[in-house]
C-alpha cells in the first residue's frame, strides 16, 4: 500500500513539473520532500529606538532550506507584540535570494519587545528595545497610612515615579521628598535615585509634634503635581491634669456649681482630641452630667453641682486608665437653721458669783451639716450670771461657753441664737449651800448583840444640790422602836460628815435607820441585833395531844430557845427526849430556825399509853415536860367513794352523792369527825361540812356547776386527807342558750380575747374585762376612762397592754398584766376622734375621724409615739391592715393607703361605688367584706390600686358588725341576732339562715370571734356565745 502511494505521488509531481517547464530547472527534488527551513535575522538599523512612535529600524530576514540553499517564494509571517510598534506589512514572500525586509516603527511605550518570525514550521525571534524619552513628569502617591502616631518612630511610605511625556518610567532620576517643618524625616537617602522602573519608595518617620503635614516630591527640576497630607496624631494619654478657679469652695446647698477644666496630652505634650475624660467624684461630693470628651486642644470641662452634705471632697480625673493627682473642694455649710443647746457642766451651781458651769451649742444648717465658723450668742437672762459671748463654732459646728454664776438663787433659762435662729431652753439653778442629799452608811458592825450595851457606828454625809459638802448642819438619826439609842443629834464637820454611836436595845431583830436634816432625807440602812447565849428552852405541843396508836399517826412538838432577855435564839441544836414506846421522829437532834424554834414530827407507836417528852440544849438546859397519848378510836384514815352517778349534767341543778368514811388505826369507824369536801374551781357545791355518823360515814350531796368538765374531789379532817374521786359534768342533752348577762355590759361594739378573758369595748362603761369560763360571775373588772364613748379595743397581748379608741379623748393605753386590776398607763391625744384601731408588727394604726389615719410606734408599748399620718376624703371610722396597706373606711368610701414607709404613708386609691352608711369591715383573702345598714357588701381588693365591686346581699335587719371565718360571713343584725352568709363564691353570697330569737334584751350591737365561737354583743347587758365549728348549723346549746 505504501509503495502504491509513493508511486502515485511521484507521478503527480512529474506531471506538475511537465506542465511548468520554465521552472523545471530551478526545482530540486529535495524541496519536494522536506519542509525544514532556517531563519536568520540581520539588523539593518538600530536595535534600540526612542519610544516616540516615529523612530524606526529595518531587519532583513533570510530563509534557507536544510541544505543551506536560499529559499525563494517562502511566505514569512512577522508577529509584533503588544506595544511593539508597527510595520507596513507583516506577511511577505521571500525574493529569489530567499530574503524579506521589515521596517518597524517604535511605539510610545518603552520596553524590550520580542518579535516572532514564522515560515512553514520554522520560527525565529528577535528583540528591539524602545527607550523612554526625557523626564516629563513625576507621579507621587501615598503607599502607607495617612495617619501615624507623633512619637518619632511611627512610619508611613510614599512612592515617586519619574515619567516621560508618554508615561514611561524614566530611571536614574534624582528625586527629593520635600518635608515641611516638624514633618518628620526619611529613613535613608533624600534625595534618591529612581530604579529601572523609574520608582523610588520613601519611608517617612514621624516627628514628636502632632499635626497635619503636606508633602511633595521633585525629580530634577520637575515637581509632582500632587501634594499629600499625613496626620501625626498624639499617642496614648501620658499627662492628665485638671484645674478650677479659686476659692476651692462651694455652698453645700445642692445647687451651687463650679467649672472644672481637664486636659490630656501624650508623652510629647501633644493635646489629645476626642478622649473620654471622667471626673472621679467621692461619695457626697456632688454630681456632674457624666464623662466629657476632649476638644482639639485636649480640653474637657465639667460643671460640678454641690451636694447638701458639707465637707472636704477629693477629686481626680481619669482617661485611658490614667488618673490625675487629687485636688480638693470644700462644700461649706449654710447658716444655722437649728441650734441645740446642751449643759455640759453641772445644772446646779452655787450662787456665789464664782462657780462656773459649761454649755455647748451645736449649730447645723437645714441639710443637717454642722455650721462652722459662725458667731453663736448665749442669751443670758437678768441675774443669770455672765459668759464670754458670742463664741465661734468649730469645724464640728460646736460653740462652747463657760457661765459664771450670779449671786441670786433661782432657776435661770438660757438659749443660744444666730440671727433669727434660736435654740431650745436649758435651765441652770443657782442655789444656796443647804442640805439637799444625805448618804447614810454603817461604818461599824452590821450585827451587834441585843444586850443594851453593844455598839455600832453610822455616818451621815450631807451635800448640797451641787454635790458640795454642807458643814455645821444638824443631823438627826431616825431610830425605830426597839432599835437602840444614840446620845442625840449631831453636827456635820467641814467635810459634811456626822457620826452616830448606836447602842443596842434588849430586843433582837433587824432595824432600819435613816437620817434627816431639814427637808433632806437619806437612804436607809439595816442593822441586826442578835440574841445573847441560849438561857432557856420551852417545849410546846403544836398538834393533837392524843393520836391513834397505829404507828403512823403524827403530831408536832416544838421547842423554843431564848436568851436571858427572852429573844429567840436561832441555830441551836435541840435534842428531843423520847421515852420507851413513845414513838419516833425523823431526827432527835434539830437546829432552831430564825424564830428560835426546833420542830419535831412525832409518829405514834402501836403501844397504847401516855408518854412524857422534854427537850435539852447544851448547858445542859432542859425544857418542861409535855405528854402525848397514843389511843384507839382516834381518826387515822379517810376513804372517799362516789356513791351516786359519776356523770351529771352541768346545769347547776343536777346532783350526785359522795361518801367519806373515817377509820381509826385498826380500820374501825370513827364517829363524830367533821369532814370537809374539797371542791375544785367550777366543781359544783355542797351544803357544807358533814359530821360522820355511827358508821363513820359523812354523806355529801353535790350539785353541778354550769361549767362542763371532769372534777376531782377529796375529803379532809384536819391534816388527814382521803383518796380522790372524779365526777364528770356534761352538757345538757336539751338546747339551752349560753348567755352572760351583766349590767356592767351595755352598748358594746367590739370584743377582743386573750387567754380565758374577753375584753369588751363598751360605749357606756368603757373597758369591761370578763372571765369567759364563768357564766355565773363573769365580770372580772371594768375600767371607765370617763371622757367619751369607747368605740373600739385592740390588744398587744405579748406586752400586756390594751388600747381603747375613746373618740375625742384619743387613745387610752391600759396595763392589763393583771386583768383583775386594769391600770391606766397614758392617753394619746390624737388630732381627730379615735374611732377604730389596728395593730400590725410594732405599730398602732388609728382611724382618727376627720384626721384620717394616724400611725404610732409601739417600741415602748406603754408610751406610743406618733410617727406618721395622712388624711382621707371623709371621716375615718374603721381600719384593717394587710401587708403594706391600710384599708380605711369612711361612711361612704373605702380608701387604700400604702404604709410601707410608716413616716410618709400615701393614699393610692379610694373606692366609693355602691357604698354607703358603712358600719364594719373585715379583710379575707382578696376581698373586703363590709356591712352597712341593711347589706353585706363585697369588694375585690386584689389590686390595691384599683378596687372593684364584687357583689352585695341584703341582710334581714340593721347590720352592726361582721366577722369572716372560712367560707362564711357572720353578721350581727340587730333584733334578728346572727345571720350567716355562704361566701364560698364571693360573687354570689347566699344567706344560709338567721339564728334567733337569741336571748337578747334588745339588739345585737356587735360581734366577735374566738376560735370556733361567735360572741354576739347585746346593747343592753350581755354576751351570746355560739359554737360555729359546724358553720352550716351553729350550736346555741352550749
Amino acid at each position: 500500500m505504501l509503495i502504491k502511494t509513493f508511486v502515485t505521488l511521484f507521478i503527480f509531481s512529474f506531471l506538475l513539473l511537465s506542465c511548468n517547464p520554465e521552472k523545471n530547472n530551478k526545482l530540486v527534488l529535495g524541496h519536494m520532500f522536506d519542509d525544514y527551513r532556517s531563519i536568520s535575522v540581520e539588523y539593518l538599523g538600530e536595535t534600540t529606538l526612542l519610544a516616540d512612535g516615529s523612530k524606526n529600524t529595518t531587519v532583513r530576514i533570510t530563509i534557507r532550506d536544510k541544505w543551506g540553499k536560499s529559499s525563494p517564494n517562502e511566505t514569512v509571517q512577522l508577529l509584533i507584540p503588544v506595544n511593539g510598534g508597527i510595520t507596513n506589512l507583516s506577511t511577505k514572500q521571500t525574493n529569489q535570494s530567499g530574503q524579506v525586509e521589515y521596517t518597524i516603527y517604535s511605539s510610545t511605550t518603552a520596553g524590550t519587545y520580542t518579535y516572532e518570525l514564522s515560515v512553514l514550521n520554522a520560527k525565529k525571534t528577535f528583540n528591539l528595545t524602545f527607550l523612554a524619552g526625557a523626564l516629563s513628569s513625576v507621579n507621587f502617591t501615598l503607599t502607607g497610612s495617612n495617619t501615624i502616631t507623633a512619637n518619632g518612630s511611627a512610619t508611613t511610605s510614599f512612592k515617586a515615579i519619574t515619567l516621560d511625556q508618554y508615561g514611561n518610567p524614566v530611571k536614574n532620576i534624582t528625586v527629593t521628598l520635600v518635608i515641611p517643618d516638624n514633618g518628620g524625616s526619611v529613613a535613608g537617602s533624600n534625595p534618591a535615585i529612581t530604579n529601572d522602573m523609574g520608582e523610588f519608595d520613601f519611608i517617612l518617620i514621624s516627628s514628636n509634634q502632632a499635626g497635619t503635614y503636606t508633602y511633595s516630591v521633585i525629580a530634577s527640576d520637575v515637581a509632582a503635581s500632587t501634594e499629600i497630607q499625613v496626620n501625626f496624631v498624639p499617642g496614648l494619654v501620658s499627662n492628665i491634669n485638671f484645674f478650677f478657679d479659686t476659692p476651692a469652695t462651694l455652698l453645700a446647698d445642692g445647687a451651687s456649681t463650679k467649672l472644672i477644666t481637664a486636659t490630656i496630652q501624650d508623652q510629647f505634650s501633644n493635646p489629645i482630641s476626642g478622649g473620654i475624660i471622667t471626673l472621679n467624684i467621692p461619695a457626697g461630693g456632688g454630681s456632674v452630667p457624666g464623662p466629657s470628651t476632649s476638644d482639639i486642644t485636649g480640653t474637657a470641662t465639667f460643671l460640678l453641682t454641690s451636694s447638701t452634705v458639707a465637707g472636704i471632697y477629693n477629686y481626680s480625673v481619669s482617661s485611658e486608665g490614667l488618673t490625675s493627682a487629687i485636688q480638693s473642694i470644700a462644700f461649706l455649710a449654710l447658716d444655722p437653721s437649728s441650734i441645740i443647746l446642751t449643759i455640759t457642766g453641772s445644772s446646779n451651781i452655787l450662787a456665789n458669783g464664782i462657780t462656773t458651769t459649761t454649755f455647748s451649742a451645736y449649730a447645723q444648717d437645714g441639710n443637717g451639716n454642722p455650721s462652722d465658723g459662725r458667731n453663736i450668742n448665749l442669751n443670758i437672762p437678768l441675774g443669770g450670771g455672765s459668759a464670754s459671748t458670742p463664741a465661734i463654732t468649730d469645724s464640728s459646728g460646736y460653740a462652747y461657753f463657760t457661765l459664771t454664776s450670779g449671786t441670786n438663787i433661782g432657776v435661770y433659762p438660757y438659749t443660744a441664737s444666730f440671727g433669727g435662729t434660736n435654740s431650745n431652753v436649758e435651765n441652770i439653778t443657782f442655789y444656796a449651800n443647804v442640805p439637799h442629799s444625805i448618804t447614810l452608811s454603817i461604818t461599824g458592825a452590821t450585827s451587834i448583840t441585843a444586850n443594851g450595851f453593844s455598839t455600832s457606828e453610822l455616818v451621815a454625809n450631807v451635800t448640797d444640790i451641787g454635790g458640795n459638802p454642807v458643814a455645821n448642819s444638824t443631823i438627826n438619826l431616825n431610830i425605830p422602836l426597839n432599835g437602840g439609842s444614840v446620845p442625840g443629834a449631831e453636827f456635820t464637820d467641814a467635810t459634811g460628815t456626822a457620826t452616830f454611836t448606836l447602842t443596842s436595845s434588849l430586843t433582837a431583830g433587824t432595824y432600819v435607820y435613816s437620817a434627816t436634816a431639814g427637808t433632806a432625807s437619806s437612804n436607809t440602812q439595816s442593822l441586826t441585833f442578835t440574841p445573847s447565849l441560849p438561857n432557856m428552852i420551852t417545849l410546846v405541843n403544836m398538834g393533837a395531844s392524843a393520836i391513834a396508836s397505829d404507828g403512823m399517826s403524827t403530831t408536832r412538838l416544838q421547842a423554843i430557845v431564848q436568851d436571858a432577855n427572852f429573844n429567840v435564839v436561832p441555830n441551836v441544836t435541840v435534842t428531843l427526849n423520847i421515852p420507851i414506846d413513845g414513838g419516833t421522829v425523823p431526827d432527835i437532834n434539830v437546829d432552831t430556825d430564825e424564830g428560835g424554834a426546833a420542830t419535831f414530827v412525832l409518829t405514834s407507836s402501836v403501844v397504847v399509853g401516855s408518854y412524857p417528852y422534854s427537850a435539852t440544849i447544851a448547858g445542859p438546859i432542859t425544857s418542861n415536860t409535855v405528854n402525848v397519848d397514843f389511843a384507839l378510836g382516834i381518826l387515822s384514815t379517810l376513804s372517799l367513794a362516789i356513791t351516786g352517778n359519776s356523770t351529771i349534767i352541768a346545769d347547776g341543778i343536777d346532783t350526785t352523792t359522795i361518801e367519806v368514811t373515817a377509820l381509826d388505826a385498826i380500820a374501825a369507824p370513827v364517829a363524830g369527825e367533821v369532814v370537809t369536801l374539797n371542791i375544785p374551781v367550777n366543781g359544783g357545791s355542797v351544803p357544807g361540812s358533814i359530821t360522820t355518823d355511827a358508821l363513820g360515814v359523812a354523806t355529801f350531796t353535790l350539785s353541778s356547776s354550769v361549767i362542763w368538765g371532769v372534777y376531782n374531789y377529796t375529803g379532809s379532817v384536819g391534816t388527814v386527807s382521803s383518796n380522790s374521786g372524779s365526777v364528770n359534768f356534761v352538757t345538757s342533752p336539751s338546747p339551752a342558750i349560753w348567755s352572760i348577762h351583766s349590767t356592767s355590759v351595755s352598748g358594746s361594739t367590739e370584743i377582743q380575747f386573750y387567754n380565758e378573758y374577753a375584753f369588751v369595748a363598751d360605749s357606756e362603761n368603757g373597758l369591761v374585762i370578763m372571765d369567759i369560763t364563768n357564766a355565773l360571775i363573769p365580770i372580772l373588772a371594768t375600767f371607765d376612762p370617763g371622757a367619751d364613748l369607747v368605740t373600739d379595743i385592740i390588744l398587744d397581748s405579748s406586752n400586756n397592754y390594751a388600747y381603747l379608741a375613746n373618740n375625742a379623748n384619743g387613745v387610752v393605753v391600759i396595763d392589763i398584766s393583771n386583768p383583775a386590776v386594769p391600770a391606766l398607763e397614758t392617753t394619746l391625744n390624737t388630732t381627730g376622734s379615735a374611732t377604730a384601731l389596728s395593730i400590725s408588727g410594732n405599730y398602732l394604726y388609728v382611724a382618727d375621724g376627720n384626721a384620717g389615719l394616724q400611725i404610732y410606734d409601739l417600741t415602748l408599748p406603754s408610751l406610743p409615739i406618733e410617727i406618721g399620718s395622712i388624711d382621707i376624703p371623709d371621716d375615718a371610722i374603721d381600719i384593717e391592715i394587710s401587708g403594706d396597706y391600710a384599708y380605711v373606711t369612711a361612711t361612704n368610701s373605702l380608701s387604700v393607703i400604702n404604709i410601707s414607709d410608716k413616716f410618709n404613708p400615701s393614699l393610692i386609691s379610694t373606692y366609693t361605688s355602691n357604698i354607703d352608711e358603712l358600719s364594719d369591715m373585715k379583710l379575707s383573702g382578696n376581698y373586703a367584706y363590709l356591712s352597712n345598714n341593711s347589706n353585706l357588701l363585697i369588694v375585690n381588693v386584689a389590686n390595691p390600686n384599683s378596687l372593684n365591686f364584687t357583689s352585695t346581699a341584703a341582710a334581714t335587719s340593721n347590720c352592726t358588725g361582721i366577722e369572716v371565718f372560712e367560707n362564711y360571713a357572720y353578721l350581727s343584725v340587730g333584733a334578728s341576732g346572727l345571720e350567716v352568709f355562704d361566701i364560698s363564691n364571693p360573687a354570689n353570697p347566699i344567706s344560709n339562715n338567721i339564728y334567733g330569737p337569741l336571748d337578747l334584751t334588745t339588739n345585737a350591737s356587735g360581734i366577735g370571734m374566738n376560735g370556733s365561737y361567735i360572741y354576739l354583743l347585746e346593747d343592753e347587758g350581755g354576751v351570746q356565745i355560739i359554737d360555729i365549728s359546724d358553720s352550716t348549723s351553729p350550736d346555741q346549746s352550749l
